[in-house]
C-alpha cells in the first residue's frame, strides 16, 4: 500500500476524458477489458469453474449422506469442513 503511489504513475487526465459520462467510461472500460480473445476466454473459464464448484458444493452433502450413511446435518458439516480444508490448501 505504501509503495503503490511511488511505483505506479497515472497518466494525466485530459479535459475530454474528464468530461465523459460515467456510463461512457463504463462502456469504454468494458470494451478495453473484452478487447483480447484470451481475456474473454479467461472470463468464460472462470465462470465455468465457479459453476462446477457450486455444483460440487451442492452435491457433496448428498453424496456423503448416501455413501457413508451420515445424517443430513453431519453430511453438511463434513462437506463444509472439506471445502474449508481445500480452500486453505
Amino acid at each position: 500500500m505504501v509503495l503503490f503511489p511511488l511505483l505506479v504513475r497515472e497518466a494525466p487526465r485530459t479535459a475530454a476524458r474528464a468530461a465523459l459520462q460515467p456510463r461512457a467510461l463504463l462502456r469504454q472500460a468494458m470494451r478495453e477489458v473484452m478487447a483480447t480473445r484470451s481475456a474473454r476466454l479467461t472470463y468464460v473459464a472462470s465462470g465455468l469453474q465457479m459453476l462446477v464448484l457450486a455444483a460440487i458444493g451442492a452435491w457433496m452433502p448428498t453424496f456423503l449422506a448416501r455413501e457413508y450413511g451420515l445424517a443430513a446435518d453431519q453430511a453438511a458439516a463434513h462437506a463444509g469442513l472439506l471445502f474449508l480444508l481445500v480452500a486453505v490448501a
